[in-house]
């Protein structure tokens, strides 16, 4: 048996377009060491990754491999090519770094309707959008925004469900308004973060500058709070009561730069955030104590990470199940 593997060999394992001999071959060199195995299975992620990127951007990866393995390239090059890849497969798939999607239209996803668009961020994933208005949008997973072709009129209306992050351009003299589905945010350039939840209770944190909060009714809209920076207003549609909090606003905002902030949460809403990034189900049992409060930042941190976090702190044990697709972790509680 040999004691090297073409790099042409590996260039079509990674674009999937081997022989059974050719793969056979391949098996066999990972088969030789500890080395050649860990090779090939970061080979094989970086495939994963590859047909991720491919399907968000619409880029042909494969015919993309076929020309990366008709040209040569020593041992060196390749491995400088699989940790480049690597490094760019960490920005795509890690749930919590920004991924720089502009104008990012999914052909199912955001078809303009009357000369609006419409942009999806999947899960696991925080897509960039650029507005019309060079205003920047962070949209987090499981979010959907909708903006106009162009802004025309006296203000600069997008509609938001689920959470996103705002970095305004400045104009006075047109408004940039948030509309949510029972309130709205009015800011005239500044930076903030909107997260409304499932039931309708919305978060509004300002980082820099100034914003209104403000109801909707049909199509009128009263001022109900002004924030400063720093403030987090927290809107219960319930209730329809707002209130203010100057908590670490970290713990709001991080989640666009790679971070994700507990501060003194419950164990229900820890796994409700984790459940919402990490794309899983989280099944407790009854008699789960959810008594305890959750403080930590975390970088870019794997979900194993923070359950073990969490595994160490609290009498709990979580259990990695699966149902049909989902990803789905019991939570038992122990002694």
């Amino acid at each position: 048996m040999k004691s090297g593997i073409e790099d042409i060999l590996i260039a079509k394992y990674v674009s999937g377009s081997m022989t059974d001999d050719e793969r056979i071959e391949i098996e066999e060199w990972a088969s030789e060491s500890d080395a050649n195995r860990k090779f090939l299975e970061d080979v094989s992620d970086i495939r994963r990754d590859i047909d991720m990127l491919s399907a968000m951007s619409r880029i042909d990866s494969r015919m993309a491999w076929k020309k990366v393995s008709e040209k040569s390239w020593n041992k060196s090059s390749f491995r400088n090519l699989l940790s480049l890849w690597k490094n760019v497969a960490a920005v795509i798939v890690l749930p919590l770094l920004a991924v720089s999607l502009y104008a990012f239209m999914k052909n199912s996803e955001s078809v303009p309707a009357g000369g609006w668009n419409e942009v999806i961020s999947p899960y696991g994933l925080v897509s960039t959008v650029v507005l019309p208005d060079s205003t920047v949008v962070h949209l987090n997973s499981k979010s959907r925004l909708r903006y106009p072709s162009e802004f025309n009129g006296k203000e600069r209306l997008v509609e938001l469900e689920g959470e996103a992050y705002f970095d305004v351009a400045a104009s006075r003299e047109y408004p940039f308004i948030v509309a949510c589905s029972s309130v709205a945010v009015r800011a005239t350039g500044t930076e903030f973060n909107v997260f409304e939840h499932e039931n309708g209770d919305v978060a509004v944190s300002l980082c820099d500058g100034h914003v209104e909060l403000m109801r909707i009714i049909d199509e009128d809209r009263s001022v109900i709070g002004v924030l400063s920076p720093g403030q987090t207003a927290f809107y219960d549609k319930a209730g329809n009561k707002i209130s203010l909090s100057d908590q670490n606003i970290e713990k709001y905002t991080g989640w666009k730069d790679g971070m994700i902030v507990f501060a003194e949460d419950s164990l229900g809403d820890v796994l409700g955030r984790l459940a919402r990034t990490y794309d899983v189900h989280f099944d407790l049992d009854a008699d789960i104590d959810d008594s305890y409060l959750y403080t930590g930042t975390f970088e870019s941190p794997s979900l194993d990470r923070i359950l073990r976090y969490i595994e160490m702190t609290t009498p709990v044990t979580f259990v990695r199940v699966t149902s049909g697709t989902d990803m789905v972790i019991e939570v038992h509680g122990r002694e």
